[in-house]
């Protein structure tokens, strides 16, 4: 998987990270806040949030 790929290798983490947020989906408010705590928390991670809407 993509997760298992982020985890082999450091060069690897950025495409993977980018894929893997690419097209998330969230089935509860307690999800929610968990991904925005975790995600805003990390300046590497908020980019790949940039693009993130409600569908």
């Amino acid at each position: 998987t993509l997760l298992s790929c982020s985890l082999v290798c450091s060069a690897w983490l950025p495409a993977s990270r980018h894929q893997l947020f690419q097209e998330l989906y969230i089935n509860s408010p307690k999800r929610y806040d968990l991904l925005v705590s975790r995600v805003l928390h990390s300046e590497k991670m908020r980019i790949h949030l940039l693009s993130a809407r409600k569908v």
